[in-house]
């Protein structure tokens, strides 16, 4: 048999990837450590976040995979996350060839392999993130009100849906600009005491 070797585009890719992971290294320690000092802020995850989803181009794409992969719970390291997109909590996971577009702003959620999320979608991370206080104002977001979305492998959602938790979204095409489908497949609070359980 005859022996595989990798190809010139793989070994190109494979070291960019390593350089990008050296160089978000430092954003990555400062989120830890912001994490560490203020019990369970993301503030600093996402100043990076918003830092790095304009950065256009190939280096964005590099870099943004690189950070995302430093930070979030679990991210696959061949991922493609478009110019303006970002994530909005740590709490999510990122199976392999997962593509995200342009603008799309995703919460706790769990991507499954091979999905297609369309440019400016929006993943929210629960319906009841705001409560109103005794004066009737709404209270900033309550991180423990926080569920999880999860979407399985090989989904395509069209530009522009907007998903909350209702519906575990399986293999079904979305196509047009509005669609509430998804039930979570498991709730919880974000941080380090998470709990998960089927619904």
């Amino acid at each position: 048999m005859k022996k595989q070797f990798p190809s010139i585009r793989s070994v190109v890719k494979t070291f960019l990837n390593g350089v990008c992971l050296a160089l978000v290294s430092p954003c990555a320690l400062s989120c830890w450590l912001w994490d560490c000092i203020t019990n369970g802020s993301e503030s600093m995850f996402l100043f990076w976040a918003h830092v790095f989803s304009v950065f256009p181009g190939q280096p964005g794409v590099f870099l943004r995979r690189a950070y995302y992969r430093l930070t979030l719970d679990r991210c696959a390291s061949n991922f493609y996350i478009g110019f303006g997109a970002l994530f909005t909590h740590q709490s999510a996971l990122v199976e392999k060839n997962a593509y995200i577009g342009p603008y799309a702003l995703v919460g706790m959620a769990h991507l499954g392999e091979g999905c297609l999320i369309g440019s400016r979608a929006s993943l929210l991370s629960g319906t009841e993130q705001h409560a109103l206080d005794e004066q009737g104002r709404w209270g900033p977001c309550d991180q423990t009100r926080l569920r999880q979305i999860k979407i399985s492998s090989w989904p395509i959602l069209g530009q522009g849906p907007w998903l909350q938790p209702g519906r575990l979204l399986r293999r079904i095409y979305v196509l047009g600009f509005w669609w509430r489908a998804i039930r979570v497949d498991s709730c919880g609070s974000s941080g380090k005491n998470r709990r998960c359980r089927s619904q």
